[in-house]
């Protein structure tokens, strides 16, 4: 049994979030190439469309969806596009994050800063969660989600975005309860 034969999502589709930079690309090309049709998601159209035509060339499936996840009717209205597109979400991938506030200590941290970064990196991987797990448990064949965290989230770091390691400890524990619920 080659390496290949023993991961195919072959008649899959995956979901990247943060699709247009970075890890994001990353994953959505490892899927593809383990056979996945893929829905790429970020605020990027540009970027999100020539990733796409890159895959597509390439001879994959591939669907580009502007979405700010941090906006419950984005990521409903994404989940949807590719639910219609392709059948079916088999696999989500909550990759999109951002760190707001970068540099800044944490008693100069704006409030919009820090709400930003809890916007983004905890509520939208919750919004995209119960939107594609809401649609897998209604079908019954199941499906996989994977969040990103961080190792920042484990403990605290000192001078280290104060936001960034609060929201990725809430992810952490956001996705112990839905493994356990789910």
């Amino acid at each position: 049994m080659t390496a290949d034969s023993m991961f195919t999502l072959k008649g899959k589709t995956a979901l990247v979030t943060g699709a247009s930079y970075g890890l994001g690309i990353t994953f959505a090309e490892t899927l593809a190439g383990a056979g996945a049709s893929l829905v790429l998601a970020a605020r990027s159209l540009d970027k999100l469309e020539a990733l796409a035509a890159r895959l597509t060339a390439a001879g994959h499936k591939a669907l580009a969806v502007k979405c700010d996840v941090g906006n419950p009717e984005d990521v409903a209205a994404m989940v949807a596009a590719g639910w219609q597109h392709f059948g079916r979400i088999d696999v989500l991938v909550n990759n999109a994050g951002v760190v707001a506030e970068v540099t800044i200590v944490p008693e100069k941290i704006p409030h919009e800063l820090f709400e930003h970064t809890m916007r983004v990196n905890v509520l939208g991987t919750w919004y995209c969660c119960r939107e594609v797990a809401a649609r897998q448990l209604a079908d019954g064949k199941g499906g996989s989600i994977v969040n990103i965290a961080a190792i920042a989230g484990l403990a605290g770091v000192a001078d280290f975005p104060t936001a960034y390691q609060t929201s990725k400890a809430a992810v952490i524990n956001l996705t112990r309860n839905l493994a356990c619920s789910w």
